[in-house]
């Protein structure tokens, strides 16, 4: 695909990966950026300012893609161990295989 993730008007986003660890990843980094470019944009509007957004692109956008891939399996690992430590979960599963960043 050409995009990793999809707005979906009226319903939020999809994501995707190669693995449920990546495609994780990006739901919750997708949602985070999305809180930020908010509060950018409602901060820029409230000072009058009218920039706009700036977004990244070309060799920003491909060393940030890069270093994603290189930094989910350690997200993983902290999400599922936090995940480990509440007694609000039950996981009969077992843990999920991480792919080495770079295969994901």
């Amino acid at each position: 695909p050409d995009h990793n993730v999809v707005l979906q008007r009226g319903h939020g986003f999809t994501t995707i990966g190669t693995s449920i660890p990546l495609a994780v990843f990006r739901a919750v980094y997708t949602h985070w950026n999305a809180e930020v470019q908010a509060s950018a944009v409602t901060i820029n509007d409230a000072a009058g300012q009218n920039r706009g957004v700036r977004y990244i692109a070309g060799k920003e956008l491909a060393d940030t893609l890069y270093l994603d891939d290189q930094a989910y399996p350690r997200e993983w690992r902290l999400w599922a161990a936090q995940v480990g430590l509440n007694s609000l979960y039950r996981n009969d599963l077992g843990d999920a295989e991480i792919p080495e960043p770079g295969n994901g």
